[in-house]
């Protein structure tokens, strides 16, 4: 069957819809497509008799529709614009907008300047889809606010739409919104929201995001959303943490003298899945394929809490906005707050490009506090060009038990180390570290790869070149640690050993050729290979064989194969 012309991108005159009856052409409602009368009370008319009718598409040609007030969907209503020449205009004016409790009460108005929103928020809609238009909140300059470090007075994000079953948001432009682009509460179930372009978001609020998915126990429907193949330009600047209305670029600006980089209460990210509530449940999802040009310290993606999520095949770079925190970003991080740990989560095949900036901040961060955590892949990725800040890692990954760290490619990491796995203030066991190819770590004292209390790892199959140092074992990495068969080319120092418990397992870096100047201050058990090896001196020349293991504390402390 042809579609329509409805469908077509051609800016079409007013026409009738006769013939069609589920289609309701604002036009006819009195809406104004040259921008200068409010639009809203024609678009709500032709959106609620839609829905009194079981449902049905609301059409906007193009043209311009100034709305004072949020566009209220209700059940399988689509909106459906004429692509990119169907622009909506969120201006200043505050509005009431209804909410409900979870079973469908209505409990009052929220006062906000939202630009669309489902009908019964926190009660759950049906059958909504947003198509082919533009969402414009560049007339909102300023969010006042009485609590600054909370949120404003009147919330000014541009799609609220919580608690929808089988909701489609669909080549959707949100351009200079003040506070989130599109905020899924619950997430919904049947989520989708794809080919979508976010581009400015959180210009006047430092804490938000882009996509912005909240579990909350106020809402039903908690879902499994998915978004896929979306363009995302994190371009706002940064705030500072005791008032996020205030944007900054540096500390001095900020009157607590905190210009906020992600870990106080200024926080922006690209896509963000987490918790608001202590009760609520875990975020979950797929994301996958999506585009996002990052600054001024933001996020790429978050995933607070989550559980059972995928991240991969995303594409991340800088953004240039223009300020002294430009072309500065953390890519993907995935951790556990509130006593919300996560699980079951892989980010993989996913692209991050630093600009080599320096004070740059991860490209990948695996971090849970309480040290819950399980069930973590960090797999085939590809970093470069990150002139990290101070105790960063291109990737890191700690407080996690049962995680596999594995075929990501770690070029040109300067400042700080290539890959950082455990801490000394969590617990993190039985994470396997195989087949990663990190190079160019070329500071002094920086690794390829560094383990802090770390337990029950495995270190093999990688390859390491041109780094200041290969490996370094610190304190507190015990009980059955394994090294082995690594690969180094143009590494000034292999190994830099500082553990001294006696409870490592095996040390048996078979890559590795020692002299006696070379020898690593080994702990009983360990086994290292030797060009030249005796009992009495292993690594001493001439010698009689190819491996020694240290055997005792005291003498003979070690024995030659």
């Amino acid at each position: 069957m042809a579609l329509p012309p409805l469908f077509k991108f051609e800016r079409p005159a007013r026409y009738a819809v006769t013939g069609i009856p589920d289609v309701r052409n604002v036009l006819d409602y009195g809406a104004d497509p040259g921008g200068i009368a409010d639009s809203a009370a024609g678009i709500n008319a032709a959106t609620a008799q839609a829905e009194a009718a079981g449902g049905g598409i609301v059409f906007l040609p193009c043209g311009t529709y100034l709305i004072k007030r949020a566009i209220l969907l209700g059940d399988n209503v689509t909106l459906q614009g004429s692509g990119p020449c169907t622009v909506l205009r969120r201006d200043t004016t505050v509005s009431g907008e209804p909410t409900y409790s979870t079973s469908c009460v209505r409990i009052g108005d929220e006062m906000q300047r939202a630009a669309i929103r489902n009908s019964k928020k926190d009660c759950g809609n049906v059958g909504i889809a947003i198509r082919d238009l533009v969402v414009d909140g560049s007339l909102i300059t300023a969010l006042p606010c009485t609590s600054c470090a909370a949120g404003p007075t009147n919330p000014s994000v541009m799609l609220v739409l919580a608690a929808v079953d089988d909701l489609l948001v669909d080549r959707v432009t949100v351009r200079n919104a003040p506070q989130d682009g599109i905020y899924l509460k619950n997430g919904g179930g049947r989520t989708v929201v794809r080919a979508t372009t976010l581009d400015g978001f959180n210009m006047h609020w430092g804490n938000g995001s882009g996509i912005n998915v909240e579990m909350r126990t106020t809402a039903n429907k908690p879902g499994y959303p998915e978004f896929v193949d979306n363009y995302i330009v994190a371009k706002g600047p940064q705030f500072c943490d005791a008032d996020l209305s205030v944007a900054c670029g540096k500390d001095a600006d900020c009157p607590s003298g905190a210009c906020g980089n992600g870990a106080g209460a200024a926080g922006v990210n690209g896509i963000s899945l987490t918790f608001a509530d202590a009760a609520g449940t875990h975020p979950a999802g797929i994301i996958a394929r999506n585009r996002m040009e990052l600054s001024d310290r933001h996020t790429g993606i978050s995933c607070s809490g989550c559980a059972g999520v995928v991240i991969g095949d995303n594409w991340m770079t800088s953004h240039d906005s223009g300020t002294l925190l430009s072309k500065v970003f953390l890519g993907i991080q995935v951790v556990g707050s509130s006593g919300k740990s996560f699980s079951d989560v892989i980010v993989h095949d996913n692209v991050i490009l630093g600009a080599d900036v320096a004070n740059d901040r991860r490209g990948i961060l695996v971090d849970d506090s309480s040290s819950g955590s399980a069930r973590v892949v960090v797999h085939h990725n590809i970093l470069r060009n990150k002139a990290l800040a101070a105790r960063q890692e291109a990737i890191t990954v700690r407080g996690v038990a049962d995680g596999v760290v594995d075929g990501n490619i770690v070029q040109n990491v300067t400042g700080q180390h290539g890959i950082g796995i455990g801490s000394t203030s969590t617990t993190t066991a039985d994470v396997r570290i195989s087949g990663n190819e990190i190079s160019d770590v070329t500071a002094a004292n920086a690794d390829c790869v560094v383990l802090r209390g770390t337990r029950r790892a495995v270190l093999e199959g990688n390859t390491f070149r041109g780094c200041s140092r290969g490996i370094e074992l610190e304190s507190g990495t015990i009980a059955g640690t394994v090294v082995g068969r690594n690969a180094y080319a143009s590494v000034t120092t292999p190994l830099k050993l500082t553990v001294t418990d006696a409870t490592l397992g095996l040390f048996d870096p078979l890559g590795l050729s020692y002299t006696r100047a070379t020898l690593p201050a080994a702990v009983v058990g360990s086994t290292v290979r030797c060009t030249d090896c005796t009992s009495a001196a292993p690594c001493a020349s001439p010698g009689t064989g190819r491996t020694a293991h240290r055997d005792n504390e005291a003498a003979p402390q070690w024995s030659c194969d």
